[in-house]
């Protein structure tokens, strides 16, 4: 179980919150930094993901390649536009933040904004996202993103009251706020104006051109209520050969090349969710059999299964069980060890208000009992939204 710490850091109001998960065996040292994108237009978002390729290059004072010529680095910063946020992280192999706090400073508060790394941001994002990411993210942009577009989300969004940070690692409680306070923000002004971002939107979810697919997804409580329980369910519906989707739709019905179950975030919540893949014509009446099918075998779970899901978070926490439903961000897993707990933490203080951790979650997994995770198991399969991609 992680001593956690919070601090907000009253003295000093250009800097953000700052969290503190300590891990006294950890190797690294994991930061994550979640920036709100409330109240963001069709048009800013897709500015926005143009944003996170630009930050992922590093800023001005840290280059990326400066970033990797640095001692002690052991994570390179990844940058991930989820749904109503942009999730940034490294590690350092080191038991002290310093290392880590300038470089966040300057990727986030002055990234390389320029025509060149914005046209290279929107080429990564023109590849083909995982299937997972696209069944799971509603649209995405088509269109040309400006510099301008980039700079002005970058004025709009990214400050001070909208910024969060959680580190966790081996260090000594305070070390983080201190080694954050030392750092250069230099904060932007905010934009002088207004302005209307017009990029063409389409969804991605209309349908696949590799697979016929059928999701379901059921929003959690906003108040992270129910979030281990999900978890529990999850490792039971959708994780591993022992899963009950894969018994049930890929070895029963010979239907699904893949099957997975999901746990994401947004900010509004959490989503607790199912994704099944087939070369096979799926319909709304095979869905619905499938589902029937699905309920048949949860109604059918153990004590035993539950514990068994209870060992697979253990394994998949300390790195040892490859397979995790929780994300970061759409078709990108969260991590073990201190590189989940940062995420897990910093997106938990957007979401819930506080920031629970993996293991602050883990620990809870005493509490649910059996018949509470086959009930929202059930209330998945009965109640989520179902959605149908057929293959083009």
């Amino acid at each position: 179980m992680p001593i956690l710490a919070s601090a907000w850091l009253l003295a000093q109001a250009a800097l953000p919150p700052v969290d503190e998960i300590y891990l006294p065996t950890s190797p690294v040292l994991a930061v994550a930094a979640v920036i709100d994108l409330k109240g963001a237009t069709d048009g800013e978002e897709a500015a926005l993901q143009v944003l996170a390729g630009c930050m992922e290059q590093g800023g001005k004072t840290y280059t990326r390649a400066a970033m990797a010529n640095t001692d002690g680095v052991a994570q390179l910063p990844v940058v991930e536009a989820g749904q109503g946020y942009l999730l940034i992280r490294m590690a350092v192999q080191t038991s002290t933040p310093d290392v880590a706090a300038p470089m966040l400073a300057s990727l986030i508060t002055e990234p390389i904004v320029n025509e060149d790394s914005v046209a290279a941001a929107q080429s990564r994002l023109s590849v083909s996202p995982d299937l997972l990411r696209r069944v799971w993210r509603p649209v995405e942009f088509k269109g040309d993103v400006t510099e301008r577009d980039v700079q002005y989300v970058l004025r709009k969004f990214v400050r001070p009251e909208r910024v969060s940070f959680c580190l966790a690692g081996a260090f000594k409680a305070g070390d983080g706020v201190a080694a954050m306070r030392k750092a250069n923000w230099t904060w932007s002004d905010l934009p002088e104006r207004r302005e209307f971002l017009r990029h063409k939107r389409f969804p991605l979810t209309t349908s696949l051109a590799e697979a016929n697919a059928w999701t379901t997804r059921l929003p959690l409580a906003k108040s992270g209520a129910g979030v281990s329980t999900a978890m529990l369910a999850a490792n039971l519906l959708g994780v591993g050969k022992a899963s009950t989707m894969f018994r049930v739709l890929r070895t029963d019905l010979a239907y699904s090349y893949r099957q997975e179950a999901t746990l994401l975030p947004t900010r509004e919540g959490w989503l607790l969710g199912l994704s099944a893949f087939s070369t096979q014509r799926t319909t709304t009446e095979t869905v619905a059999a499938q589902r029937l099918r699905l309920q048949e075998a949860v109604s059918k779970w153990t004590d035993a299964d539950l514990l068994r899901a209870k060992r697979q978070w253990l394994a998949a926490n300390d790195g040892v069980f490859p397979f995790d439903p929780a994300m970061s961000s759409p078709g990108i897993a969260i991590g073990d060890g201190a590189w989940g707990e940062s995420a897990m933490g910093a997106l938990n203080r957007l979401i819930i208000g506080r920031p629970l951790s993996r293991s602050m979650l883990l620990s809870m997994t005493d509490n649910p009992k059996i018949g509470d995770v086959r009930a929202l198991a059930t209330k998945l399969l009965t109640e989520g939204q179902v959605q149908i991609l057929p293959a083009r």
